[in-house]
């Protein structure tokens, strides 16, 4: 999957013969092949030419559109809900109280699993005892997972796990300036926040490509229940890679110092667009600062291609064991789920090795 990211302020994004061309003020920063080309992703003030949204929709080009600062805005397609046979299959089973609860366990032991796997890979190094017992804690909600009978009791197993994880994430990185304390979401307090908010955006709408692509209506989902404009599937079948893909790739990209505190600064706050792409639970109540840390122009293209570096990353996938990258492990996934709904067979997440 070929992905262009274009965040430069002011260009323009324009057709030439079969070639996309992005431009600002008549010097040519980049130009790429329609073929072969499955998104583009706007970032700020960015131009699209109607010649080229054009040719983009002709071949079924996902466009999503996004702030400078990397929230959600929206998307464009020609729209692939053609596959009403598995729509109707979606609706139909996630009806039923048993497919959407056994599915939330599924999701939520796919994020268990990941959560323990991260800090499991940086305990090697650093046997401390906080990491330790954050994952004895995530060991004990995994292990309790399959007993429970209800929705909220899915939920609180995975509040739990996750507040052990976030309790010692900020451990896990040593570059100084780069602090984390915990996860907030609305604003981010501290550029470590603000990775994770954009790349969690930029995982979304990945997911919800490819939901869209299978047939699937990313709006419907089990773990996230439906809210008017709400991608809960996508949602959904994101909580298994958070971890394995924006959350290691932010603690590499902070160790690695590719990532420091003079790539934000601080403006004022204005109107804040909701994230489609965090959990629906409100935790971040109380006096909202004037302020907000944001990304500089630089540290936006560095954190995208730190991203990008994650996702084309390979690894072993399925019972044979072929070599995956990560965003084709996505897609996988995601008519794994097709085919559970479709034929009743269980939905099994991806577990990557320890």
């Amino acid at each position: 999957m070929t992905v262009l990211y274009v965040t430069e302020p002011g260009a323009v994004v324009s057709r030439t013969s079969e070639r996309l061309i992005v431009s600002k003020r008549k010097i040519v920063l980049d130009e790429v092949p329609l073929d072969g080309l499955d998104q583009v992703v706007l970032l700020g003030n960015v131009q699209l030419t109607h010649a080229a949204t054009r040719a983009l929709l002709e071949q079924g080009t996902d466009i999503a559109l996004l702030t400078g600062g990397g929230r959600f805005l929206g998307r464009i397609g020609r729209g692939r809900g053609r596959n009403i046979p598995l729509r109707r299959a979606q609706f139909r089973k996630l009806e039923d109280e048993q497919i959407v609860l056994d599915l939330a366990r599924r999701f939520i032991r796919g994020k268990l699993h990941h959560l323990r796997v991260h800090l499991g890979r940086a305990q090697r190094n650093r046997p401390e005892s906080e990491l330790a017992r954050a994952i004895a804690m995530i060991r004990r909600a995994e292990e309790r997972l399959p007993e429970v009978s209800r929705y909220e009791q899915v939920l609180g197993l995975e509040g739990t796990a996750s507040a052990a994880y976030f309790g010692v994430f900020g451990s896990l990185l040593r570059a100084p300036g780069m602090v984390f304390t915990e996860r907030r979401r609305r604003p981010p307090p501290d550029p470590v926040n603000v990775l994770l908010s954009f790349g969690y955006t930029l995982l979304g709408n990945l997911m919800q490509s490819h939901i869209e692509t299978v047939g699937l209506d990313p709006f419907l989902g089990a773990l996230h229940k439906p809210e008017y404009g709400r991608p809960s599937l996508a949602l959904d079948l994101i909580e298994e890679f958070r971890p394995i893909i924006v959350d290691m790739a932010v603690v590499r990209a902070v160790n690695t110092r590719t990532i420091v505190p003079a790539d934000f600064h601080h403006e004022e706050r204005a109107d804040v667009v909701e994230d489609l792409w965090e959990d629906e639970e409100r935790q971040d109540e109380g006096v909202v600062p004037p302020q907000r840390i944001v990304f500089g122009a630089l540290g936006v293209r560095k954190w995208l291609a730190a991203y990008e570096r994650r996702l084309n990353e390979r690894t072993r996938y399925g019972a044979d064991g072929h070599q995956l990258t990560y965003r084709q492990i996505m897609r996988e996934q995601v008519h794994a789920l097709a085919r559970s709904l479709e034929d009743g067979s269980p939905y099994v997440p991806f577990r990557l090795e320890a």
